[in-house]
């Protein structure tokens, strides 16, 4: 919690319009979409394709830093190509999804950086 006391404002709008409001150099976003082709496993309102190239698009024009966090799809390095912007991968157990006497299994999250 003491990290978050410097924090002021709290906002509900479009990552479009956050993006908008508050990209400067120095600022930096963490930004968490829906996994691809999980949209409507997290919200009534909708983020699919077109969404994920809008928040691609934003992200490619910003002047501030983000990360963005990601599971790995085909499309993921056209989108954000290797030799533009950093990756790192970790592969963690999916706890969730395991039934009592199985095997947990392994999946691998993508941390996309533009710094």
């Amino acid at each position: 919690m003491r990290r978050l006391k410097n924090i002021t404002t709290c906002e509900n709008m479009s990552f479009e319009e956050v993006i908008a409001k508050y990209d400067s150099p120095t600022t930096y976003f963490y930004c968490d979409p829906p996994y691809w082709n999980t949209e409507d496993y997290y919200s009534l309102h909708g983020f699919g394709r077109e969404e994920h190239f809008q928040l691609k698009d934003c992200l490619h024009n910003m002047k501030g830093k983000f990360s963005l966090s990601y599971y790995d799809f085909d499309e993921l390095s056209n989108m954000y190509p290797k030799d533009k912007y950093k990756w790192e991968t970790k592969e963690f157990v999916k706890a969730s999804g395991a039934k009592a006497g199985q095997a947990q299994s392994i999946g691998e999250e993508v941390l996309i950086m533009n710094y």
